[in-house]
């Protein structure tokens, strides 16, 4: 049996499902200010879908795919991202809020996250070549073991990674905040 298909559908505040929609299929959907709190989305994939001002708190994630996703002023917390399906994975977030969310062994290059808050969340072992983080606050988060060669983190603040345990060739950053790079190595900058 097949999975459940939604085309150009518009979600607005109220979403047909009660806390569980899996196995579905959404393509060229919008969901506007749609609250998926504690929802288990597992398995469904979204196309070429744009949400706007959502709340994705608790929310679970496993083994979704996202192509040609658009969140925009939506919110995060607590969400595992190391289980979706990296597959046909491409997506952007902006101005959004991301909250103790987990990022691991994933391949997510290209993904930008553009004038965000990246609060305390944990990239381990993640790809994550050639994307974005301009203009985002990444207060508290990791970069362990991760690729990040050709990134952007222009006008971004507040991070800190250890640059000889991430691969970061062709990276680019911007002054004062690229100077926290150096505190591992304990040199003083006048």
């Amino acid at each position: 049996m097949g999975k459940e298909v939604y085309i150009e559908e518009v979600f607005e505040k109220d979403f047909p499902f009660e806390n569980v929609c899996i196995d579905k299929e959404f393509s060229d959907c919008k969901f506007i200010n749609i609250n998926f709190t504690d929802f288990d989305l597992s398995g469904s994939s979204f196309v070429n879908c744009k949400f706007d001002e959502c709340n994705f708190s608790n929310t679970v994630v496993n083994n979704c795919g996202f192509k040609g996703v658009v969140f925009n002023k939506c919110k995060f917390v607590g969400i595992l991202f190391s289980k979706i399906n990296t597959f046909l994975h491409t997506w952007e977030f902006n101005k959004c809020k991301l909250q103790l969310c987990m990022f691991e062994g994933i391949d997510i290059k290209n993904s930008k996250f553009l004038d965000c808050k990246v609060f305390d969340c944990t990239f381990n072992k993640v790809v994550l070549k050639d994307s974005i983080f301009a203009d985002s606050d990444l207060k508290d988060t990791t970069f362990e073991r991760c690729d990040l060669r050709n990134n952007d983190f222009r006008n971004s603040k507040n991070y800190y990674f250890d640059i000889s345990d991430n691969r970061v060739k062709g990276a680019k950053f911007s002054q004062p905040e690229v100077l926290s790079l150096l505190e591992k190595f304990e040199v003083e900058i006048e």
